[in-house]
């Protein structure tokens, strides 16, 4: 019974101390980057392939560690990739994201079996990152090949 207790009136020290410190802000920012992917191997080298959009929404709380907040801001990466090919292909790929330094933070690889000229495909949430994606992003390509 004196756990409950200590445990109750623990509880009930962090929400007083929750009420008494300044109101927590969350913001929203979208941070947006864009990739256009070129061949650089075997039959589709110097052929434009695709076009990658990439979009974080990034959440930022006021004060960091309110009540209620994460311990740190984030955001959550979303891509499409659209081709921008006159072929249907297959693309294997790996996608990086970047901080200040161009030094990657985190990736993503994924398959498109079939992609074809103009289709664009959504891939949800690719990354979560405390590093904002204004710093950019990189795309390889590990594999192109057209597809009949």
């Amino acid at each position: 019974m004196q756990v409950r207790f200590s445990l109750a009136a623990g509880a009930m020290l962090m929400l007083s101390v929750g009420c008494e410190s300044p109101m927590c802000t969350r913001t929203s920012t979208i941070y947006t980057a864009t990739v256009s992917a070129v061949g650089t191997a075997g039959p589709r080298i110097g052929q434009p392939v695709a076009r990658f959009d990439l979009t974080q929404d990034f959440l930022s709380h006021t004060p960091v560690g309110c009540l209620g907040a994460p311990t740190a801001d984030v955001g959550v990466v979303d891509m499409t990739i659209t081709s921008t090919a006159t072929v249907s292909q297959r693309v294997e790929y790996a996608v990086q994201g970047l901080n200040a330094l161009s030094v990657p933070v985190w990736s993503y690889e994924g398959v498109i079996p079939v992609l074809a000229p103009g289709q664009t495909v959504t891939v949800s949430r690719v990354a979560v990152s405390a590093t904002k994606l204004e710093s950019g992003a990189r795309v390889i390509l590990k594999e192109v090949l057209p597809v009949p």
